[in-house]
C-alpha cells in the first residue's frame, strides 16, 4: 500500500512532496518490515528534499517495486548527507 499510495501520488501529479512525509511514518514503516530509521531522523526540510527525490526520479513516473522505493528512500537521504 505504501509503495502504491506513493506511486500513485506522483504518477497523477496529484500530490506534494510533503504527502510523503505522511505516508512514510514509524507506525506504517513497521508495520510492513521497513527500515527508515535514516529518514526519519531527517529534519522536515531535509524530508521535503528527500522527498522531492522520493517523488521525480524516473522510477517514481513508471510501477516502482517496494523493494525500488525502499532503495530510493535510502538513496535519498544519502544524497543529503
Amino acid at each position: 500500500m505504501i509503495t502504491y499510495v506513493i506511486n500513485a501520488c506522483f504518477n497523477s501529479h496529484a500530490g506534494r512532496s510533503d504527502y510523503i512525509s505522511e505516508v512514510l511514518t514509524k507506525e506504517n514503516a513497521d508495520y510492513v518490515g521497513l527500515d527508515i530509521n535514516d529518514y526519519l531522523s531527517l529534519t522536515p526540510e531535509q524530508k521535503l528534499n528527500a522527498n522531492n527525490y522520493i517523488g521525480n526520479n524516473d522510477r517514481a513516473r513508471g510501477e516502482r517495486s517496494f523493494d525500488e522505493l525502499a532503495e530510493d528512500i535510502h538513496t535519498a537521504v544519502k544524497n543529503l548527507k
